[in-house]
């Protein structure tokens, strides 16, 4: 078992009310990392690859229960984005500063992005995946390799119910062609 999926398959103990405060102030947003097109599958050793989701690009700072969602633009969504935000408000005591992306998944499970035009508005259940941990508990981890933060995300968001709207976005290391064998 990966170290990923053993931080995955841990609870996380439910928060009580006392730890709703932070003694961290909530992180400030940062420019997004873009992904690139290529023709070809990249090959060699230090690669992850993962889904591409069809969804809004987003930034979540926590401190506490207080959550912000940024878009890819650093506006604040937040009100637009709030049925993402209960599973946010009981994520940590401490602060985090998580890119992921948020989608409307249709009846076959795939991410939809019509649909979540439509839901935003609507308030119908969108998803936050969580693709990488930024800052945690003041400390910046961008200078840290992506799967050592990738690891450090998925022990912080624990095991998930498939319904809940916070998930982890998992990934395939080294063997990108694996991605389209599905």
């Amino acid at each position: 078992m990966s170290a990923v999926e053993a931080a995955l398959s841990k609870k996380r103990a439910p928060r009580r009310d006392s730890e709703s405060t932070s003694k961290y102030p909530l992180p400030r947003f940062r420019p997004f990392q873009l992904c690139t097109l290529t023709d070809d599958i990249p090959v060699g050793t230090n690669w992850l690859f993962e889904m591409k989701f069809d969804g809004y690009r987003a930034q979540v700072a926590i401190s506490g229960s207080e959550v912000v969602v940024y878009t890819r633009n650093g506006h604040d969504w937040t009100r637009q984005f709030k049925v993402v935000l209960p599973p946010l408000r009981k994520l940590t005591k401490g602060s985090a500063l998580i890119d992921g992306e948020i989608v409307a998944i249709d009846s076959q499970g795939r991410t939809n992005f019509s649909m979540l035009k439509t839901g935003i508005a609507a308030g119908m259940p969108l998803k936050f995946y969580a693709f990488d941990l930024l800052e945690l508990n003041g400390g910046d981890l961008s200078g840290q390799p992506l799967l050592e933060r990738k690891e450090r995300l998925a022990a912080l968001l624990g095991e998930r119910d498939p319904d809940d709207a916070l998930q982890f976005s998992s990934h395939i290391a080294d063997h990108g062609e694996r991605v389209f064998e599905t």
